[in-house]
């Protein structure tokens, strides 16, 4: 009672790392992401764990795990992941996403 409707738009993918990639990659990644037409958003968080927690939290449909030179997006909701490299995953995220829909 009295609460205001939640309006934030929709996540689509939030960026985390393994361990293995630096912040300046995380905030590369998100930023190509972003100028896609995708909603992105990432956080500093070194536990793979609790980011993947805090994006469930967020409301992301994908989890996008950025490790050296590859990533693994992970369907936030079916727990479904695709692995590949970085650069072919930017080259079409939205493809990528849709594997990992199952479809």
């Amino acid at each position: 009672k009295g609460k205001l409707p939640d309006v934030a738009p929709q996540l689509d993918c939030f960026v985390v790392t393994a361990g293995g990639a630096g912040l300046d990659g995380v905030l590369s990644l998100v930023g190509r992401l972003r100028r896609g037409g995708l909603a992105a958003d990432y956080t500093t968080r070194s536990n793979l764990g609790k980011a993947l927690k805090e994006a469930n939290r967020r409301g992301a449909r994908f989890a996008v795990i950025v490790d050296c030179n590859k990533v693994g997006v992970k369907n936030m909701q079916t727990g479904d992941q695709v692995d590949l490299r970085t650069a072919d995953f930017l080259a079409e995220p939205r493809k990528y996403l849709g594997k990992c829909q199952g479809g």
